[in-house]
């Protein structure tokens, strides 16, 4: 695969991408491909601390020096959003979404957060110059 800095130019490659919910599947799997293409990856957990939920991100090569975990949670309005955007993040990859696995669960559980926190990212990602893309 070649490195996305011999595609586009070292100058042209975003210096820093945000993905939130990093430790969910698709994250991962986003993270994975990002770092291995050499970009310099914010990920958003609810616990960095957490080893079990982030053995996985830990464990690609290149994430000793190039992934940084911030915690973050979804519900955590704008100024959280704002907080993990702030250093020069050019892309914004929001993936976070709540998971319930319990059937008896009422909608709000689920929607009203997700809702809440896409819009906390959409506004937190205009307010920053730094933010070229939001995905």
């Amino acid at each position: 695969c070649q490195s996305n800095k011999d595609k586009m130019g070292a100058d042209k490659m975003p210096k820093l991408v945000l993905v939130t919910g990093a430790n969910g599947y698709i994250a991962t799997m986003l993270i994975k491909e990002l770092l291995q293409l050499g970009y310099k990856v914010r990920g958003t957990v609810r616990d960095p601390t957490n080893e079990r939920k982030t053995a996985a991100l830990r464990a690609f090569p290149e994430s000793a020096e190039n992934l940084e975990l911030v915690p973050l949670e979804l519900t955590s309005g704008d100024e959280g959003f704002e907080r993990v955007m702030e250093g020069g993040v050019e892309w914004v990859m929001h993936t976070a979404c709540p998971v319930v696995l319990n059937n008896s669960v009422d909608e709000s559980e689920i929607i009203e957060p997700a809702l809440e926190g896409t819009l906390g990212a959409l506004r937190a990602a205009h307010k920053q110059s730094s933010v070229k893309a939001f995905v």
